[in-house]
């Protein structure tokens, strides 16, 4: 459901992928959240699942990097 939907989205902006997009100020500058949020607002049921320990979100090179730090 996440690749059909990300890929009607994709469709849909196009090249207006600088337009907002839920909480981002642009498309193409969307975090997940914001995808899991498109999900939940076209009545698309989004459940979660719980995990021990800690977990890194990782959207940039230098994430990363501090990234193989923390978990080296």
């Amino acid at each position: 459901i996440l690749r059909s939907e990300f890929a009607r989205l994709r469709s849909k902006f196009g090249e207006k992928e600088n337009l907002p997009f839920q909480r981002a100020a642009a498309f193409r500058k969307a975090y997940l959240t914001d995808m899991f949020q498109e999900l939940v607002d076209r009545g698309i049921a989004v459940h979660v699942t719980a995990i021990n320990g800690g977990w890194m979100e990782i959207d940039t090179p230098e994430d990363y990097e501090r990234a193989q730090y923390f978990h080296a």
